[in-house]
């Protein structure tokens, strides 16, 4: 399931985002791809995700969002700077950000494969 997802996110979703996204795309094929507002659900669910994987960055002055395509859970969240600039912060692999039982996998607790355990 891990290399799967790994492929996907390095031939699919990133190359994908990188040539064809633009904000102004509102598209139905780009639907996933929107920023998070501080009213949105999922935004304290992911702040709190960054601040447990980053606790250098300062939160309040991030621009969250969203990026991920239909057939697949997963999301890669950013920060986006000026322009069209977007800054990793953390991969939604299973969309747990989304608190709604129809939007993140049911069976993410079957997953128990950790990368960096794996190979230190």
């Amino acid at each position: 399931m891990y290399s799967i997802q790994i492929t996907y996110l390095f031939s699919y979703l990133i190359p994908k985002i990188s040539e064809y996204w633009r904000s102004e795309n509102t598209t139905p094929e780009f639907k996933h791809c929107h920023e998070v507002k501080e009213k949105d659900k999922s935004y304290s669910v992911y702040i709190k995700a960054i601040n447990s994987l980053h606790p250098e960055i300062d939160t309040e002055s991030l621009r969250i969002w969203q990026f991920g395509f239909k057939g697949n859970p997963m999301r890669i969240i950013c920060h986006k700077e000026k322009g069209n600039n977007f800054i990793p912060l953390l991969i939604d692999q299973h969309h747990l950000g989304s608190v709604d039982k129809h939007y993140n996998e049911a069976d993410f607790g079957a997953y128990n494969f950790c990368p960096v355990s794996a190979y230190e």
